[in-house]
């Protein structure tokens, strides 16, 4: 990516340096059209990598 090729160290820890932030960055880069399962091509669901736990976008709102 050109924006991270452009970033001196010091501007990507000021721009990255919480964790949270470089995830949500790298999240919106990689998913910016949408999430799909790469193995059954389901879109937008989401799976916890520590616990597991499956995640709908529809969860807890009043389509679920």
């Amino acid at each position: 990516m050109k924006i991270l090729k452009e970033l001196s160290r010091k501007e990507f820890h000021s721009k990255f340096g919480e964790e949270s932030l470089c995830l949500s960055f790298l999240s919106w880069v990689k998913w910016e059209e949408g999430f799909s399962c790469f193995k059954c091509k389901k879109e937008y669901n989401k799976r916890c990598s520590k616990c597991g736990y499956d995640k709908s976008p529809t969860a807890n709102t009043i389509v679920s």
